[in-house]
């Protein structure tokens, strides 16, 4: 296997040494399932306590907490190895002290390939990996993770799994034609447009969404047009209405998956992985926006 290495190398924060942030890149052969590998360490709990708000995401995310994990909206502490699917609405947590987090960001197409039983049984909601495969497997996941500790040996561990996965189960879909379809929906294609490109019924292509990723299509698209706009407004760059009919279409989209509107999001102050993660060099082309 390649040496993977750090996309943009672990920065210090505020000259603590105990605090950093980082991301990778995935392989070429994971690359269609995963997004990027994102890595946040606060072993002295610079971060604790302190709000933390994401973003609705089209895809999941498969989360390894090495430190103490975060604490949930509902008071709860997060699984140590825990599987999201495509989250439809913001979420807030709280950091701990001694904590260190390390997320794979799944893209739909990963979704659906490589833990294609959870489905819509993934949506809105944060899984405990136990309940989706047999312990021994989360558990070499996490042994393995907590013995590599550095972010580029880690990333060299998920790799190694998530492959071993990828050989293991049989995909229940037809893959190109499913990510074909994809590719016109995350361009901004209709669902009739994407079922044209892959040769299938809109039927066929609602079936796969719904069944596999755990969302329709229609949610698909909306998804990837509402992270393309909190991208545009984190970085006060691009344009922030792209791809929706008029500002009040984007507007309306913000509030129903983010609870607030983008001119009210852009005068407040970003948090520190927003800034880190979401804007340049940092940033990976194609990964999506996470933390508000």
């Amino acid at each position: 296997m390649s040496d993977y290495n750090i996309e943009c190398p672990p920065i210090r924060l505020f000259g603590i040494p105990r605090l950093f942030m980082g991301l990778s890149s995935p392989s070429p052969r994971i690359k269609p399932y995963v997004y990027a590998y994102y890595f946040l360490q606060d072993l002295d709990g610079m971060l604790a306590g302190i709000p933390i708000r994401t973003t609705p995401l089209p895809g999941g995310i498969l989360t390894i907490h090495l430190g103490r994990p975060s604490i949930t909206e509902s008071g709860r502490s997060a699984p140590q190895v825990s599987l999201f699917g495509p989250q439809t609405n913001a979420r807030n947590w709280l950091s701990t002290p001694d904590s260190y987090v390390v997320l794979a960001m799944l893209t739909p197409i990963g979704q659906a390939r490589l833990f294609p039983e959870v489905g819509p049984h993934g949506t809105d909601q944060q899984l405990d990996i136990n309940f989706i495969m047999e312990r021994r497997n989360s558990d070499e996941l996490l042994e393995l993770s907590l013995a590599a500790w550095h972010p580029n040996k880690i990333a060299t561990v998920l790799e190694r799994w998530l492959i071993a996965r990828l050989e293991k189960i049989v995909s229940p879909v037809p893959l190109a034609q499913m990510s074909t379809a994809y590719e016109v929906l995350r361009m901004g294609g209709t669902v009739s447009q994407a079922a044209t490109a892959s040769n299938v019924t809109r039927r066929q292509v609602h079936r796969w969404f719904t069944n596999y990723v755990g969302v329709s299509p229609k949610q698909i698209g909306d998804l990837e047009r509402l992270q393309l706009s909190v991208k545009a407004v984190q970085k006060q760059g691009a344009d922030p209405t792209f791809r929706f009919s008029d500002q009040a279409h984007q507007i309306r989209s913000w509030k129903r998956y983010i609870g607030i509107t983008p001119g009210f999001y852009s005068k407040k102050k970003k948090s520190i992985m927003s800034d880190f993660f979401n804007n340049p060099p940092n940033a990976l082309s194609g990964a999506p926006t996470f933390y508000l």
